[in-house]
């Protein structure tokens, strides 16, 4: 598979790659000390493609991460032990990088109607009205 640079990282601004199971920083390296150990150095930024398949998402797909990683969040749709789809947000983590919102139900979630200029008056107390 070729890497391919998808975003920018959340946490150091750095590229992320797409390897074959996962996204990773540029800036993350994983060093083998002498006792035959594994550590990283650098930015710890990396998001396993099936981190979410026990929650029935078999993988974030190329497309759910770029938009995570402009908007710190995205939209995934996941199965429950019922067979049942739902979606829930998936966001970001400082400790893990990206974990599910289970507290926020995106079809409560209204996306507000972008305000266009010419819809915007000043009154005389210099605030703004809104007309719909």
């Amino acid at each position: 598979m070729d890497e391919k640079i998808i975003g920018k990282c959340i946490k150091c601004g750095g590229n992320i790659i797409e390897k074959e199971k996962y996204y990773v920083c540029e800036n993350r390296k994983a060093i083998k000390d002498e006792n035959g150990n594994w550590h990283t150095e650098g930015c710890d930024f990396i998001v396993f493609k099936d981190t979410f398949r026990r929650f029935g998402k078999n993988k974030l797909t190329v497309k759910e991460m770029k938009k995570f990683l402009k908007e710190k969040e995205v939209v995934v749709e996941l199965v429950s032990k019922n067979g049942n789809n739902y979606k829930k947000y998936a966001i970001f983590d400082e400790k893990w990088n990206i974990k599910i919102d289970f507290d926020t139900n995106v079809e409560n979630v209204k996306k507000e109607k972008p305000v266009k200029e010419e819809n915007l008056t000043e009154s005389a107390e210099d605030t703004l009205t809104f007309h719909i």
